[in-house]
């Protein structure tokens, strides 16, 4: 399971709390689309209440799923405003 949030204001609080709930409860990846900014914010890997793994893309940027049937990629482009 992933999860996919917005954040305009909030993106400092999504960040820290948000990504360390996500992480204690176990899912495995957590995106954030930065409106602010223009990219997609991406954790993964979580262990000890955070995540491991943690990149940016930008809008001509792309990312696959871990897993499941269909690991067709998925454009930040579709992703952001």
């Amino acid at each position: 399971m992933f999860v996919v949030g917005a954040a305009d204001r909030s993106l400092a609080l999504d960040r820290k709390i948000k990504q360390a709930i996500y992480a204690r409860s176990g899912i495995g990846a957590y995106r954030s689309v930065n409106l602010q900014g223009g990219g997609l914010e991406i954790q993964r890997d979580p262990e000890g209440g955070g995540n491991q793994s943690w990149v940016v893309l930008q809008r001509e940027g792309g990312m696959w799923p871990r897993a499941g049937p269909d690991r067709a990629v998925v454009a930040a482009a579709d992703l952001l405003p």
